[in-house]
């Protein structure tokens, strides 16, 4: 390993690279199927590893028809 840290990346981030929503990141998360690195004492702050959510579209690939993405939602003024 070279010593060098990865910029962790906020689930909006996760989701805009993905094109799903926010919401499902999270629940992918929860599922263990992106691994998640958990931030502060209650573990509520949670961040995730580009190279994580590279492995996660790699092993995606071959399971697309299991993924279930949310439907971003509009918002009304």
């Amino acid at each position: 390993m070279s010593g060098e840290v990865e910029k962790l990346l906020t689930a909006e981030e996760v989701a805009e690279l993905l094109g799903v929503c926010k919401l499902t990141v999270y629940e992918m998360a929860r599922a263990g199927r992106i691994k998640r690195v958990e931030l502060g004492l209650s573990g509520r702050a949670i961040r995730f590893r580009p190279s994580d959510v590279r492995a996660f579209v790699e092993r995606s690939s071959t399971n697309a028809p299991t993924m279930v993405l949310h439907r971003r939602r509009r918002r009304v003024s």
